[in-house]
């Protein structure tokens, strides 16, 4: 005989009330009026995409400056990233998007997903990190799609199938496989997201192992996670792995290419229109840095994460 335990769910996705929602499309830059009875469809949710990635940054200071962890309830991370009007890794874009595509009556979830890392020549080969990465998808009419909010900066909603593609800012593009190696650790089947950049900014020499300039950037699936589990990994993220100690900031530009922070360097990558807006800067001081976020991510520093700063330029001027 079988037996058939009826294990319940401990907790659920927050979901954004009514006037959380209506902060939120002001925060992103879409009318109300727009968005609030529209038909459910893919295409309302590019709309909503385009304009997160465009409007909230991607960043990990608190985590790499103050060593705490960002928020994971569903009112803090409202508080966090809309309120106060900054940034977050990928666990509090997730959490928030989903919860916005939730208060508008779509079927999304969030689920735990592998990145990549590769080694350059002689070994030549790609390793899968630590479940650290939150990535989001909807279900609409029975297909499910990869929205990831996370540091891909994804513009456009791909559908979860082998060889499904889409576009990413700055003219990337993206490719969705079926998972076939050893690296899955899933109870169920996973895929992999690997990402192609624009031709005028390739990857370094020797990453392109399938000679496609496809890059693997992350094993997932679309199993739901229960926000409970967040708690336990949301701790090793930020607290051992901590984004490898390197400080990450990104933005999709009003031209669609991306802003981003590397470590102490600022670069620009833009479409094939506006490549004359390109720009690498390196970072030398305190005053720059805070410049940069000011100006082009629209972050601005607490005190405490100001005085912080001194740690990430301990040789630099101030």
């Amino acid at each position: 005989m079988t037996e058939v335990f009826g294990f319940e769910q401990q907790d659920s996705l927050g979901v954004l009330n009514s006037e959380q929602l209506s902060a939120y499309l002001d925060r992103i830059g879409l009318p109300e009026r727009e968005i609030v009875g529209v038909t459910r469809t893919v295409e309302l949710v590019n709309t909503l995409l385009r304009h997160h990635v465009a409007s909230i940054p991607f960043e990990n200071t608190r985590t790499l400056l103050l060593k705490t962890p960002g928020p994971l309830a569903i009112d803090d991370v409202f508080n966090e990233l809309v309120t106060r009007k900054r940034g977050g890794y990928c666990y509090q874009n997730s959490l928030l998007f989903a919860g916005a595509l939730l208060a508008l009556g779509f079927d999304a979830g969030v689920s735990f997903a592998r990145m990549t890392r590769y080694e350059l020549p002689p070994k030549g080969k790609f390793l899968a990190r630590p479940l650290a990465h939150c990535a989001g998808f909807v279900t609409i009419d029975g297909i499910t799609f990869l929205v990831d909010t996370g540091r891909v900066r994804m513009i456009e909603a791909v559908e979860v199938k082998h060889l499904a593609e889409g576009n990413l800012a700055a003219a990337q593009r993206c490719l969705i496989k079926r998972n076939t190696s050893t690296i899955n650790n899933f109870d169920a089947p996973s895929f992999i997201l690997l990402i192609k950049r624009a031709p005028w900014f390739p990857y370094p020499e020797g990453i392109d192992p399938n000679g496609d300039g496809f890059e693997p950037f992350m094993v997932f699936n679309t199993v739901r996670t229960w926000p409970v589990d967040f708690e336990v990994f949301n701790h090793y993220t930020t607290t051992v792995y901590r984004f490898g100690n390197r400080f990450l900031v990104n933005l999709v530009s009003e031209t669609g290419g991306i802003l981003e922070i590397v470590d102490l360097a600022f670069r620009r990558r833009e479409v094939a229109e506006f490549r004359h807006l390109d720009a690498k800067v390196s970072i030398h001081s305190k005053k720059q840095l805070v410049a940069i976020l000011d100006k082009e991510f629209r972050i601005k520093l607490n005190e405490d994460e100001y005085i912080a700063l001194d740690k990430l330029l301990p040789l630099a001027e101030k």
